[in-house]
């Protein structure tokens, strides 16, 4: 298992994740399409933040991804791991 930086080509993968983990726990589509861009990762985003994924078997797993906002505060932005279905 290892934990890597997300490159901007991980984008629809990491898009993907966030979609697969939402649904998984009930979320309906109503639900899923009025938050479509928030759970949009874009190759901007990727480049601009601080992304990373857990590896396992060359697998991804989770996706998590946090926003320094000065030298006392950082923000976790994105924690999704793939449902286990998908493993």
């Amino acid at each position: 298992m290892e934990i890597i930086g997300a490159s901007i080509n991980d984008n629809e993968i990491l898009t993907e994740l966030v979609i697969k983990s939402k649904l998984h726990w009930g979320y309906s589509k109503k639900e899923m399409d009025s938050c479509e861009n928030e759970l949009t990762i874009t190759a901007e985003y990727l480049k601009r933040n601080n992304a990373y994924k857990l590896i396992d078997n060359r697998k991804l797993i989770v996706f998590f991804a946090y926003i320094i906002r000065n030298n006392k505060k950082v923000e976790l932005d994105f924690f999704f791991i793939f449902p286990r279905i998908y493993w």
